[in-house]
């Protein structure tokens, strides 16, 4: 690196004076935790001074806390006065003069060293108390969360805006967030996206992410298909006749579990799909009208393209394409791929009937990450 070239400068979060009201208080509070009667009185001055800058700024431009920063000031004072006299601590302020003596000089070095160390292990102990206080108050959980995303820690980031919910722009930056992993996420890899509900070993209903496998990117727009497959869901409800754009699993697909699975926010970013049904290949059944959805099941030319990042995924997939008959529709083998050298999707085109169970059901959809 070059001598003459710049450091870059580190990033400074700017508090409000709310939020810098909530990390006096915090700090005052995690006085009580101090051990060192000396840096619990440094402390308290430095509170007296800060509570009473914030009070004159109150005065100006009013925030939430404001009418509270004379009172803690005054009152920090007190504190800070009875610290110093119940247990004697007095600052002994030391100076050199040119009489001082190279050893005397030496031992104030150590003295200035040993001083400095116990500063950095305080100022350590005081960030970690304020860091769990602080982090159950939404402010300070707001601004290390945008630490952390400005840091790169994004999954952490994405829980601590998710927990926030409401706040100020928390929502958004949690989608950018998301957008942003499902964007960088590589072909065949997998992505968190979501969150479904299942039953514990104690009986409740908790909420757990939903894992897809990254199929397609096309520009802005990412193609994910469900890496864990439904298999209690059919095609349709009954032994009839059906394509895709009658069935019950279309209409399953896209209500109950798209509100199930995804938040308003999550939502917003899955795109409306223009779905075509082709008929079969072998025996020439009607596929039906084209639909436009936000979740579908893929047909066989889509599962051929896509084999292989399905990989293992592709065994006892159901398809949306028709069998031989309108009450069935294709689907693949428990092998999953033939064992020619191009290694094909070995579908069975006669079909599995539409009202049974037994074919997996593995949701795709096309999500806008711009």
């Amino acid at each position: 690196m070059a001598k003459n070239q710049k450091k870059k400068k580190k990033q400074v979060v700017e508090l409000t004076p709310a939020e810098k009201f909530v990390q006096l208080k915090t700090l005052k509070k995690a006085t009580r935790c101090m051990y060192v009667e000396q840096d619990v009185y440094d402390v308290y001055k430095y509170l007296v001074k800060s509570f009473a800058e914030l009070s004159e700024i109150g005065k100006e431009t009013s925030f939430e806390g404001c009418e509270q920063c004379a009172a803690l000031s005054q009152e920090c004072e007190v504190l800070a006065e009875e610290w110093k006299k119940n247990h004697a601590t007095e600052r002994v302020e030391e100076s050199r003069t040119v009489t001082t003596s190279a050893k005397e000089r030496e031992a104030q070095e150590k003295g200035k060293k040993k001083s400095a160390s116990k500063w950095v292990t305080i100022a350590a102990l005081v960030l970690i108390i304020g860091f769990t206080i602080c982090y159950q108050v939404d402010t300070t959980r707001y601004q290390i969360a945008r630490i952390g995303e400005a840091a790169g820690f994004t999954q952490w980031a994405k829980s601590s805006y998710v927990a926030l919910d409401d706040y100020k722009d928390s929502k958004a930056r949690m989608l950018q967030i998301q957008k942003k992993i499902i964007r960088d996420t590589k072909k065949g890899h997998i992505v968190k996206f979501g969150s479904t509900p299942v039953i514990n070993a104690k009986g409740e209903t908790v909420r757990t992410d939903c894992s897809w496998i990254v199929l397609d990117k096309q520009e802005d727009a990412v193609l994910l298909t469900k890496q864990s497959a439904i298999n209690d869901i059919p095609y349709h409800n009954t032994d009839e006749p059906v394509t895709w754009e009658q069935c019950a699993l279309r209409q399953e697909l896209n209500t109950t579990f798209l509100e199930q699975t995804f938040s308003p926010q999550e939502k917003s970013l899955i795109m409306d799909t223009q779905v075509t049904c082709n008929n079969n290949e072998t025996y020439q059944t009607g596929g039906g009208g084209a639909t436009t959805d936000k979740i579908f099941i893929m047909n066989e030319d889509e599962v051929r393209q896509y084999r292989k990042q399905l990989g293992a995924k592709l065994k006892t997939m159901r398809l949306r394409t028709p069998g031989k008959e309108k009450d069935t529709t294709t689907y693949v083998s428990a092998l999953g791929q033939t064992g020619d050298t191009e290694k094909e999707v070995d579908i069975i085109d006669y079909g599995f009937p539409v009202e049974r169970n037994g074919a997996c059901i593995r949701p795709t959809m096309w999500v806008n990450c711009k």
